[in-house]
């Protein structure tokens, strides 16, 4: 059951990382590399939400330009033992859309309020809101500490090529 419950929260956690473009507006549609079209952010209840950044302790994340390889190897055991059942990097899953890119799509503070703060995330950010309708499952708060979200965007950044 614990085994379930890890891939359902693993799902639920990434199924927003790939649905928002840090480049996008609120015109724009982004479309991943699925072809799935991704509802932009809109007229959202919460005047206190930021599309961009989201909700949660990330609020100005700086990175250096290249990732740190010491995180990145952390975050890609993270990655592994609790994203993976539900993501992989260049595919849509049944849990989940491919990740690769979403550092390039996204900034920093969205992606790490997403992994750390899933819960509010998923009732304010209409693109998420979209994934979990689409894929019919909402990602579950998984207990990550911001290290550890860090540890994995790092990784997420070497995939990218950043």
């Amino acid at each position: 059951m614990k085994d379930l419950s890890v891939w359902i929260c693993t799902i639920a956690l990434f199924t927003g990382l790939n649905a928002c473009n840090n480049e996008q507006t609120t015109a724009d549609v982004a479309v991943h590399p699925s072809s799935k079209t991704v509802i932009p952010p809109s007229d959202n209840s919460n005047s206190n939400y930021d599309a961009e950044k989201g909700i949660g302790s990330f609020t100005n994340v700086s990175l250096s330009s290249e990732p740190d390889a010491k995180k990145a190897v952390v975050g890609k055991a993270l990655f592994e033992s609790t994203c993976s059942s539900c993501h992989r990097l260049t595919e849509d899953v049944i849990g989940g859309p491919g990740l690769k890119g979403v550092t390039k799509n996204f900034k920093p503070e969205w992606v790490l309020n997403v992994i750390t703060n899933t819960n509010q995330m998923m009732q304010v950010d209409p693109r998420l809101k979209s994934k979990a309708e689409f894929y019919q499952v909402k990602m579950l708060q998984l207990g990550l500490n911001e290290e550890q979200a860090l540890s994995i965007y790092e990784y997420l950044r070497t995939v990218d090529g950043k």
